[in-house]
């Protein structure tokens, strides 16, 4: 099998087919797709986080040749023979609800927005206690119907919600607008640490696996307080799921960082590990951070909205590598310290 059918499987939740920049000093070819990384690209500039140097001019000629010597020139000599894959790629998506501006007999579980600082010590389970009353004051943004589809909505930050309305459904983004103070804690780490679940749980523990076994259990809505993290959300400005940075994540092209390591905007060089060993070394922004983001070489892949991009983004975690190819104006090429 050619490298580029096994990418082409691997990578199927893209919408567009890759480009495949060899490499001398490298087994498998650099893998950008060109234009989620364009449109990503093109939005940092405007937003004056990066600068161009000629990489854009190359991606949209789709010149392998110039793509190469830009490369080169980026580059440092990494020994990719015996790579030191300390760190971790996992992937996160864009969760689709349903919804309703209004509570209904279905839509009974509230999106809350941003609330005041006297709220932020609560835990998840204090504040959900109080959500009629929080409703009652206009802290709902909107109404769903199932509170495990909002929690999953939590984890990743932003999504989009198909409104039902009188003149027929809408599509409307919402974004993170803020989390109380308690950390972010692992559901699923947790309910594997617990004897009570997880005799009834696969060792290796992916978002359906876990969403499944959490809408068939008794206790299931109580089960989501372990995570006593909360997330409030506003209305996005724009149609797509917006970032840290303010700009639209592209699937395959944008990367979460921890950004006391890797600043917003630079170039990353995501060099990972797959499922079938084979050493993918993908081109990607750095635009966005999450709670759960923390190191040097930890990074979360955007796959992308819909059934597919979730699917994968529950298994996905892989060793990595991260190397900043290209940064602000005033600094030098790196890798990441």
């Amino acid at each position: 099998m050619m490298w580029q059918d096994h990418a082409a499987g691997f990578f199927e939740v893209a919408q567009e087919t890759p480009l495949f920049i060899p490499m001398s000093g490298y087994e498998t070819p650099i893998v950008v797709f060109p234009e989620a990384f364009l449109t990503a690209y093109t939005a940092c500039i405007h937003r004056g986080i990066t600068s161009d140097d000629g990489l854009k001019d190359a991606l949209q000629a789709r010149d392998i040749s110039r793509l190469q010597a830009y490369l080169t020139q980026v580059l440092l000599p990494i020994p990719h023979e015996t790579p030191n894959y300390s760190g971790m790629l996992t992937a996160y998506y864009s969760p689709a609800l349903t919804g309703s501006l209004t509570r209904t007999d279905h839509f009974r579980w509230p999106l809350l927005k941003r609330l005041p600082k006297t709220w932020m010590e609560k835990s998840r389970h204090d504040i959900e206690q109080c959500h009629d009353a929080l409703a009652e004051a206009d802290y709902a943004l909107c109404w769903v119907h199932d509170p495990i589809d909002a929690f999953f909505l939590d984890v990743q930050g932003s999504g989009m919600i198909r409104l039902e309305t009188d003149q027929g459904p809408v599509e409307r983004w919402v974004a993170w607008d803020g989390t109380n103070d308690p950390a972010y804690q692992s559901l699923g780490k947790s309910l594997l640490q617990d004897p009570d679940h997880r005799d009834n749980l696969p060792a290796t523990l992916d978002a359906e696996t876990l969403k499944d076994y959490l809408r068939q259990h008794k206790n299931g809505r109580e089960l989501l307080t372990r995570n006593p993290s909360k997330i409030f959300y506003q209305w996005s400005k724009t149609a797509g799921p917006t970032t840290a940075s303010g700009i639209n994540a592209s699937p395959l092209a944008t990367l979460a960082v921890d950004v006391t390591h890797v600043a917003l905007g630079q170039i990353v060089l995501t060099s990972f590990v797959s499922i079938d060993r084979k050493n993918v070394h993908l081109l990607a922004l750095a635009i966005d951070t999450g709670s759960a983001i923390k190191g040097a070489h930890r990074a979360d892949l955007y796959l992308g909205a819909g059934q597919a991009a979730f699917a994968h983004a529950g298994q996905f975690q892989h060793p990595c590598c991260l190397q900043v190819l290209h940064v602000k104006a005033g600094e030098s090429c790196g890798a990441v310290t």
